[in-house]
């Protein structure tokens, strides 16, 4: 049976500390709840392998769509690729008071056939700044690109732009899952 892969991309705002990540590979994923900007209500990781792409400040936007691009247009993976993106919207005070600002802004940029599959997660900040900071909360401007086996491990890992090198090693680890 084919693998089939999800892909989530995931824009953090400019509501994080700048981190240095670590590699994450053969440890868990952390689990993740999330609602769309249509109101589905959603898990993550879920029961298929998930190609996730996470950018802790609105700095790295380029850098994801060059991700976005190259995976859609060079068909990195497979079809059966979904993409989905992901906002992380912080839990500090001043993230909660521009929170609706902050939806409204990204459902204003986001077409409304993709409110079903842009996903907002407004708890666990800190749970994923641990993971991706090594547990000094301390992540990069940079995205962060994970690829999680079908039981939540992850089994690829870049931080950074599109490289050959890059998407060499994870075409390798996607056709191993």
């Amino acid at each position: 049976m084919q693998s089939r892969f999800l892909f989530l991309l995931f824009m953090l705002f400019p509501c994080l500390s700048h981190l240095k990540g670590e590699s994450n590979i053969g440890k868990p994923f952390p689990h993740i709840y999330v609602e769309s900007l249509s109101g589905q209500a959603r898990e993550f990781p879920g029961k298929t392998g998930e190609l996730i792409l996470i950018g802790f400040e609105k700095d790295c936007v380029p850098m994801l769509k060059g991700w976005v691009e190259v995976l859609t247009r060079q068909k990195l993976l497979s079809k059966n690729v979904e993409i989905y993106t992901l906002s992380v919207l912080g839990t500090s005070w001043k993230a909660r008071v521009f929170r609706p600002l902050t939806i409204r802004m990204i459902k204003s940029k986001v077409p409304v056939q993709g409110h079903g599959r842009t996903f907002l997660l407004t708890q666990n900040q800190e749970v994923m700044e641990t993971f991706f900071g090594g547990g000094n909360n301390k992540v990069l401007p940079e995205a962060y690109l994970v690829l999680i086996d079908k039981k939540g491990i992850v089994r690829w890992q870049h931080t950074g732009a599109v490289t050959e090198a890059a998407k060499s090693t994870l075409r390798t680890a996607a056709n191993n899952l």
